[in-house]
C-alpha cells in the first residue's frame, strides 16, 4: 500500500549583494500611491468579496482571473513529457498534503479565491484581500470569521512580504514545511542579512518576481507552469549580470556552469526548522498543533540549518501529476519532481536545491489521494481513502 518517494523539488533562491539605490525612486512613488489609495478605501461600507473591488478594478479582476494564482492550472512549456498539456497544482501530487483533490477545504485556505470547493474560478470568486490586505486570514469559502473583512478591505495596499509569506511560507501545512528557503520570520520589518540578504535590504518579493497584468514571473523546479515569459534569474542584466564579481575575478569563470545559489546558500531553515521527510504510514498522536486537540500526525523529520544539495538544471523539469502511473527509479524510489540537466548539457548549471522524502499510499499503479483531515483527526487511512476515491483499500 505504501511507496517510498524522493523529491528534488526546490530551487533555493540566491543571496548575493544588492544595489539598494535602484529602488529609491520607486519607493517614493509607491508611498504616495499607497497613501492616496488608503483614503479611497476608507469609504468602503461593507466588503462583499470581489464585487466590492471590481467596481473600480474591473480590468485587474479580468487579468487575475486567468492567472496561475487563481486557476492553479495552465499549459506546460518546460515540463518534459507534458509540453502543451494542461497541468498545475490543481491536478498535481506531492509528498506533503498529497494533492488538492479531496483536500479543497484545506488548500482553499491559501487559494486566492473563494470557489475552490465548487471548482469555480470566476471573477466573482477572486479573493483580492489575500494578496493586498495586512493581518488577513481566509477559509476556502470566504474571509475567516475571526477577522473583520471590511476593516481589512479598507486597509489594502501593494503586496508586502508578509502577505506573500502567509501562503508561500506555510505551504505543506505549516511554517517552513515545503520550501525551506521561505519562512514566516522573513516577513518581519527588519531581518538579518544572514537570513536573506535581499529581504534585509528592504526588497519585496515582486522586486524579482515581477507581475505583468496580475500574472507573476518565476517558476521553481517543482512547479508545472509559467505565468509569464519573464525569466527570474540572479544573473540577468537587470540584477547581477552574467559576470557579477569584480573585474578580473576568477569567480566569473565559473558562472557559465555554476549558478549563484551554489556558493551563496550554504544552509536554509535558519529560524524555524525545516521539514525533511513526511511518513503518512506511521502516525503519532499529539496535541501540539494549531487546533490544540488530539491529532494523529504523520512522522516528520525536521532539521535546523541543513546544507543544500547540488543538482544540474537546464530550467526544464520532470513532474508527476496525480493521473500519472507510478514508476520507480533504480533505487526503488518514486521521483515526483526533479530538475532536468547534466554535465554534458551546455544549457545546464549547478544549482542549490533540497531533497524531501515522503511515504504515502498507492494501489499498485497510482498514488492515491486521501482526505488528510480524516487521517489527522481519526487515524483512519482506510476511511480517508474511501472518502476520496469511493473504494476500500486494505493495507498491504
Amino acid at each position: 500500500m505504501n511507496v517510498r518517494k524522493k523529491t528534488i523539488p526546490h530551487k533555493i533562491l540566491g543571496s548575493a549583494g544588492v544595489l539598494v539605490g535602484l529602488s529609491f525612486c520607486l519607493l517614493i512613488a509607491l508611498t504616495v500611491s499607497t497613501a492616496a489609495a488608503a483614503g479611497m478605501h476608507n469609504t468602503i461600507q461593507e466588503y462583499d468579496g470581489a464585487g466590492t473591488c471590481i467596481v473600480c478594478h474591473q480590468q485587474a479582476g479580468e487579468d487575475f482571473v486567468t492567472s496561475i494564482h487563481n486557476t492553479w492550472l495552465g499549459t506546460a512549456e518546460y515540463i518534459d513529457g507534458k509540453n502543451g498539456t494542461q497541468t498545475g497544482k490543481l491536478v498535481g501530487v506531492n509528498d506533503f498534503c498529497i494533492g488538492v483533490k479531496s483536500n479543497e477545504a484545506l488548500c482553499g485556505n491559501c487559494h486566492a479565491g473563494y470557489g475552490l470547493l465548487e471548482n469555480d474560478f470566476s471573477i466573482e470568486q477572486i479573493d483580492c484581500l489575500i494578496c493586498h490586505a495586512p493581518d488577513y486570514k481566509k477559509t476556502a469559502s470566504g474571509p475567516d470569521p475571526s477577522i473583520n473583512a471590511t476593516d481589512a478591505a479598507r486597509n489594502v495596499g501593494q503586496p508586502t512580504r508578509e502577505m506573500c509569506l502567509r501562503c508561500h511560507a506555510t505551504a505543506g501545512g505549516g511554517d517552513n514545511n515545503k520550501r525551506g528557503d521561505l519562512e514566516l520570520a522573513m516577513g518581519a520589518l527588519n531581518i538579518s542579512k544572514d537570513l536573506d540578504v535581499h529581504m534585509s535590504a528592504g526588497m519585496t518579493c515582486q522586486d524579482c518576481h515581477t507581475f505583468i497584468d496580475h500574472h507573476v514571473s518565476g517558476r521553481g523546479m517543482d512547479l508545472r507552469v509559467d505565468d509569464t515569459d519573464v525569466l527570474v534569474s540572479c544573473d540577468n542584466e537587470d540584477c547581477h549580470g552574467p559576470m557579477p564579481h569584480a573585474n578580473g575575478s576568477t569567480y566569473n569563470e565559473h558562472t557559465d556552469r555554476i549558478y549563484c545559489t551554489t556558493c551563496h546558500i550554504t544552509a536554509y531553515g535558519k529560524v524555524h526548522t525545516v521539514e525533511m521527510s513526511r511518513d503518512w504510514e506511521h502516525r503519532t498522536p499529539n496535541e501540539d498543533n494549531a487546533l490544540n486537540t488530539k491529532m494523529y500526525t504523520p512522522t516528520y523529520v525536521r532539521e535546523s540549518n541543513p546544507a543544500p544539495i547540488q543538482v544540474w538544471w537546464n530550467r526544464r523539469s520532470e513532474i508527476m501529476d496525480l493521473a500519472d502511473p507510478v514508476v520507480f527509479d533504480s533505487d526503488g524510489f518514486l521521483v515526483m519532481a526533479k530538475p532536468v540537466g547534466g554535465i554534458d548539457d551546455p544549457a545546464s548549471k549547478i544549482y542549490a536545491s533540497r531533497l524531501h522524502l515522503g511515504r504515502q499510499p498507492w494501489d499498485g499503479t497510482y498514488l492515491l489521494p486521501f482526505v488528510t483531515m480524516t487521517v489527522l483527526m481519526q487515524d483512519n487511512m482506510t476511511q480517508a481513502l474511501f472518502e476520496s476515491t469511493g473504494k476500500i483499500y486494505d493495507p498491504i
